[in-house]
């Protein structure tokens, strides 16, 4: 079991298969590599991503300036969980295309992933100068938090509602980093809205849980947690919460969310 504070994180750090290429591009790629690419994108949208990250490498290498190639690599590899080699290359897909927000916004929240606030940071900044949008802000939010910079976190978190009111990604994290900045009464109220909207997830009721462990609330988390786990479940997750609350400073907090339970050796 793996829990995220980032909710909704990968549907931006993973979106979906590069369409095939267009006329003009396709003329501009050497044969070999534009067909390489074609079946490349056939098994992304299989999701074959071994499959896929091998080809992408294949016509990357043929075809050092295609930007297709490299975020069609950086893509399929981050599905198979190299996120490393992913984060390299989309640092060669933006050099390609400087301008590209998604390419920017999905190398930032791999290096959240891979706890690299300050690279993710540099990125973000970019991209919201370029035009800003609620998933933007929600990722730069989740930098500052891991930073321990909780008032700036809020700070994005609000500016991404006031463009879109009802997302629940970014309600769901302000409620947590007002309860890792220890304002415990105002995040339970926010993710007690959360949770009773229709759009709400098991991962929402988590995060109500956590915030009812850091507020002291320990037989409301529990109950909680008993609406979607069966006893050994829950209980490895309260076990979880418990740890995270002992933590000193809230970037730990989060680092910890993102990290998820550790495997048992």
């Amino acid at each position: 079991m793996h829990i995220k504070i980032i909710t909704l994180l990968l549907f931006l750090l993973l979106p979906g298969a590069c369409g095939s290429l267009s006329s003009s591009e396709e003329h501009q790629q050497p044969v070999e590599a534009s067909a390489i690419l074609k079946l490349a994108d056939k098994a992304m949208q299989a999701g074959d991503w071994a499959l896929a990250a091998n080809l992408y490498q294949k016509a990357a290498m043929e075809q050092e300036n295609s930007s297709q190639a490299f975020t069609g690599l950086a893509q399929s590899l981050a599905q198979i969980g190299k996120w490393p080699e992913a984060a390299e290359a989309y640092e060669k897909a933006i050099v390609l295309e400087p301008k590209n927000n998604d390419l920017k916004t999905s190398l930032a929240n791999l290096y959240i992933l891979l706890l690299k606030p300050e690279r993710a940071e540099k990125h973000l900044l970019a991209a919201l100068n370029q035009k800003p949008s609620p998933k933007l802000f929600n990722s730069y939010g989740i930098t500052q938090d891991l930073l321990s910079r909780q008032k700036e976190a809020q700070q994005a978190y609000y500016s991404g509602l006031v463009l879109d009111s009802d997302d629940l990604s970014l309600r769901t994290n302000l409620g947590l980093s007002l309860a890792f900045a220890g304002q415990k009464k105002e995040a339970v109220k926010i993710l007690q809205k959360v949770t009773s909207h229709p759009g709400a997830k098991i991962k929402h009721r988590q995060n109500l849980a956590l915030a009812y462990i850091l507020s002291g609330q320990d037989k409301l988390a529990e109950k909680m947690l008993r609406m979607d786990f069966n006893d050994g479940q829950a209980a490895k997750l309260l076990e979880f919460y418990r740890g995270i609350a002992k933590l000193k400073q809230p970037g730990e907090k989060i680092a910890a969310l993102i990290r998820g339970i550790p495997e048992k050796q």
